[in-house]
């Protein structure tokens, strides 16, 4: 048969009886293309240009928190659409990644199917390798077919060139490969669990079983915990492209963390007031002074209990966390009993929680005045003075200091608060320093030193230096003339009086602060001279234990002045608060000066770092 009439037979066949052409196959283009090749070898034919494919437009996916929610990744979903047309079912019943996961959960969801996406991709990769080999077998075997008839043309020889590979070979070439299923097996970095996806096997090939997804375990080493359902179900036909848990460790239990049972409050020891209907206070009652007896149980202790191990899906053990001990509460005094279930006291006297302990302290108690009597006191510890402390006297402790009645021109010093439950006349000569807290009924004609705050009912021409707040909100809360200091601010019922007496308020760094802060400033100084000039380098025994000393001490020094540079710049935040403000009140804030030539109803003072003024709102 010529060339030309296979060329007539060939079209005739892809033409219906409707004379429209029908569809090519892929073994008849080949053909064609290479019967064709010698007709084209003078005059080839101009390629024509190829329109570029507009690219298809991609849905647009709602954002959607849940990552089950967002859509099927795409090569899996190609290999879901391949599987649909095997099965000659609909396609498009799964779009979203939950349609693949069995209504199964877990936060290792978004890297599992990352992980399904890329074995996928490979899998149809390898199904186009096979595919594209199989066209280009059938492509060589035409080629040859047709450089022998045109070798038999040119000899003269006639007759047909036979196929040395059989029709029904080639179209089975023609056909998709077949390819067996595919097992996909992840797990967990922590080894407590492992999920397994089947890709279908496709075109005829060997589908996946249950017992090569057990063959598949044991080389993985997963041999505890296996789900025998979930390996049955996706060993079926219907079970593949399914995302399910086929091994669980068993996870461990953490254990209970240890704790203490108060049977005191936290607060104890802490003075605190209260307030009758009339804004009245008690300063006679503080309620702080709690009296506790030797061996009286503080607080129980539970001890902390452990975890109980798990086990991983290899079988290995999991350690499980420990309770952590509990932080007991044992300050001074305070000891622990001895079958170690409870804290109790080792001396009888007052109970108090300080520096997140609880501690039992010896007070020192003067029940009368301090007079010729007792002369000038310097207390190591806790003070209490039940009766007054007379002119001309001086008072000292370390610790808290409470005075039953009032004080007059003395000098009384505290390492802790000050709380004096009738008040101080000072007479121009008396003067009050703490440490931290001064609780006080009410402060005339005294001076009036304190790192911590100050609480009183009145202040009347007074010179207040403090490193806190000053309130006087209860009573008749006021405050009279004199010259007031706070760096942190100034609360207030009333402030100055109907008469116009001049009352100086400032919101600054207090001289004693200044002063702590540059001794502090130039300790630091000379400390680290003294570091650099002496070698250390060659330090061993006393020598090197001195320079660790030095270290530590440097430490100290500086985290105590980044605390004081911080409470510096918070000084500029500070405000004054008046239910009624006086004049004339001479005002300072961060440095500028301001004077009230008229009364204020509700009113804020502060500083307005925009406009640097001082500001008035009533």
């Amino acid at each position: 048969m010529k060339p030309e009439d296979a060329d007539k037979n060939a079209v005739a066949d892809t033409e219906g009886e409707s004379g429209e052409p029908k569809r090519e196959s892929f073994l008849y283009s080949l053909w064609k293309k290479v019967t064709t090749a010698n007709k084209t070898q003078q005059k080839p034919e101009k390629k024509q240009e190829e329109i570029p494919a507009e690219p298809e437009p991609q849905p647009v996916l709602k954002e959607v928190p849940a990552f089950e929610k967002m859509a099927a990744p795409e090569c899996l979903m190609k290999l879901y659409d391949l599987w649909q047309k095997e099965q000659g079912n609909q396609q498009g019943q799964r779009f979203l990644v939950e349609d693949f996961c069995g209504n199964s959960s877990s936060n290792l969801l978004p890297k599992f199917v990352s992980q399904i996406e890329s074995r996928a991709c490979n899998y149809l990769k390898k199904r186009d390798i096979l595919i594209r080999q199989n066209h280009e077998m059938i492509e060589k075997y035409l080629l040859q077919m047709e450089k022998k008839k045109q070798e038999e043309k040119e000899g003269g020889e006639s007759g047909s060139v036979e196929f040395t590979i059989p029709p029904e070979a080639l179209a089975a070439l023609e056909m998709p490969p077949p390819m067996a299923g595919e097992i996909v097996l992840l797990t967990a970095p922590d080894w407590s669990e492992a999920w397994c996806m089947v890709f279908p096997a496709l075109n005829g090939g060997n589908p996946v079983t249950a017992d090569a997804i057990c063959r598949a375990m044991d080389a993985q080493g997963i041999t505890y915990g296996r789900i025998d359902q979930a390996i049955e179900e996706l060993s079926s036909p219907l079970g593949c492209l399914t995302l399910l848990p086929i091994a669980r460790g068993t996870a461990p239990v953490p254990g209970v963390d240890g704790k203490v049972i108060d049977h005191f409050p936290r607060t104890i020891g802490s003075p605190y007031f209260i307030e009758d209907a009339q804004g009245i206070v008690d300063f006679s009652n503080l309620n702080w002074l709690v009296p506790i007896e030797k061996d009286t149980v503080i607080c129980e202790v539970v001890p902390a209990i452990k975890g109980i191990p798990g086990t991983d899906i290899r079988n290995r053990p999991i350690k499980a966390a420990d309770g952590k001990k509990p932080v007991l509460p044992m300050g001074q005094n305070v000891e622990l009993n001895a079958d170690g279930t409870a804290l109790v006291a080792k001396v009888s006297g007052q109970i108090s929680f300080k520096d997140n302990k609880f501690q039992i302290t010896s007070v020192v108690i003067i029940p009368g005045n301090v007079d010729l009597s007792t002369g000038n006191l310097n207390v190591r510890g806790d003070l209490v003075i039940q009766g007054n402390v007379l002119a001309g006297f001086t008072v000292q402790a370390s610790g808290d200091i409470t005075i039953g009645g009032l004080v007059e021109g003395a000098q009384v010093s505290s390492g802790g608060s000050i709380i004096v439950n009738r008040g101080m006349n000072g007479n121009m000569v008396g003067n009050m320093t703490a440490k931290k807290n001064i609780y006080c009924k009410y402060m005339e004609n005294a001076s009036v030193q304190t790192d911590g705050d100050i609480y009183m009912d009145s202040i009347v021409n007074c010179e207040v230096a403090c490193n806190g707040r000053i309130v006087t909100k209860t009573g008749r809360g006021v405050i009279i003339g004199g010259h007031l200091v706070a760096m942190a601010g100034i609360e207030a019922k009333i402030i100055g009086n109907k008469t116009g007496r001049v009352t100086v308020m400032s919101i600054e760094a207090t001289p004693q602060f200044l002063q702590e802060k540059e001794a502090l400033e130039r300790d630091i100084f000379y400390l680290e001279s003294e570091l650099r000039q002496r070698d250390f380098s060659q330090s061993t025994g006393a020598s090197a234990l001195e320079h660790k000393i030095l270290q530590m001490k440097m430490a100290r020094m500086k985290r105590r002045l980044e605390e004081m540079q911080e409470q510096e710049a918070s000084v500029s935040r500070g405000q004054i608060l008046a239910g009624h403000l006086y004049p004339i009140v001479q005002l300072s804030m961060n440095g500028t000066a301001s004077t009230v030539l008229k009364p204020y109803d509700q009113c804020r003072i502060y500083f307005d770092a925009v406009s640097r003024n001082v500001k008035i709102i009533s």
